[in-house]
Parts: C-alpha cells; structure tokens; sequence
C-alpha cells in the first residue's frame, strides 16, 4: 500500500471533570491513509492516559479529507499531555 504523509494538529485543555482535547487531521495526499490510531500520551513517561473517551478513533481518510477528533480523560494534567498518532500506511 503506497504511503500517506498526513497531517494533524490537537489542543488539550483542562476542564472540572479532567481533560478535554481536539484532533484536526488532514490528508493532503493522492492516497488513503489506512487505520490510523491517536494516542493521548504522557509526554514525561510517554505511556498512554488511560481511560480515553474518543468521539471516533481508528479512522481512514480519503484523499484531501478532513476530520475532527475530540475526547475527554479523567486526568486533568493537560500541560503534560501530547497526542500521538500511528497508522498502516503512515508516512509521519
């Protein structure tokens, strides 16, 4: 399957109940990007925060598709979060 350079970028912000976050990903490619995953990460140990409540995960784009990821996790320490993603075909 030929590879996809696609691109994303999220905010993760604090509210009462812990963090809230939001994904844009674009591909601006001529090809599918297969299957991708987002991971909400610990950007000091880089293991995952668990549990994460995505509107939709595990998605496949089109050729110059857009979406819109968001989710919430019960852990309210936003500024040490970051946002992962891997993927089939991913090129990143």
């Amino acid at each position: 399957m030929p590879k996809a350079e696609v691109e994303f970028e999220y905010s993760i912000s604090n509210d009462s109940e812990g963090a809230e976050f939001e994904v844009i990903v674009h591909n601006p490619t001529d090809k599918i990007a297969f299957f991708m995953e987002f991971i909400l990460s610990d950007k000091v140990s880089g293991e995952p925060v668990l549990p994460v409540f995505w509107n939709d995960n595990y998605i496949s784009l089109l050729p110059g598709e857009t979406r819109i990821l968001k989710g919430t996790a019960k852990d309210n320490r936003a500024e040490q979060m970051e946002i992962l993603m891997q993927g089939y075909n991913l090129d990143n």
